[in-house]
């Protein structure tokens, strides 16, 4: 759980998160804010971060069921490998 001060969290982490994406993505690593997970999708990024991958042409698919879900798991375990020398604790 990430310990962010209102007022305003919610946007100053979703606006941080865009920004790893963007930059993530055109560096060519894998995602590390893919292991953000949403309270509304448990499991899952919450839809913002299935709209940004988007439009950034990485992903072509649903923000819920098993096409996101089965992108997000290889996104965690790229992201594991690359960041974290696959010691990710999910």
């Amino acid at each position: 759980v990430a310990n962010v001060p209102s007022p305003c969290a919610i946007h100053s982490i979703t606006v941080a998160l865009e920004q790893m994406i963007r930059e993530d993505a055109a560096a060519g690593r894998p995602l590390l804010a893919a292991l953000v997970v949403s309270r509304s999708q448990p499991g899952l990024p919450g839809k913002g971060f299935f709209q940004l991958i988007s439009e950034l042409g990485l992903y072509d698919g649903p923000d819920h069921g098993t096409a996101a879900i089965e992108y997000h798991q290889e996104e965690v375990e790229m992201a594991c490998a690359y960041w974290g020398e696959g010691d990710c604790l999910l």
